[in-house]
């Protein structure tokens, strides 16, 4: 699983490029992650991973409580 700072690269990378191989190659990832990436990114406007989104809902439900 990628961190979200190597996410934000390889979308960055997508942005400028277009070309997945090339940036698979660089980050030494599966090209199917880039893809992948992408999809989510556009899917959920984030390039956060899903359990990071859900560690931040919960701190700030936790804090709503508190």
């Amino acid at each position: 699983m990628l961190h979200n700072e190597a996410r934000k690269l390889v979308l960055e990378a997508w942005d400028k490029t277009h070309n997945a191989r090339e940036i698979a190659k660089y980050f030494s990832v599966n090209e199917s992650t880039v893809y992948r990436l992408i999809e989510e990114r556009a899917r959920t406007g984030s390039y956060e991973s899903s359990t990071s989104r859900l560690v931040l809902s919960l701190l700030v439900i936790n804090d709503a409580n508190a």
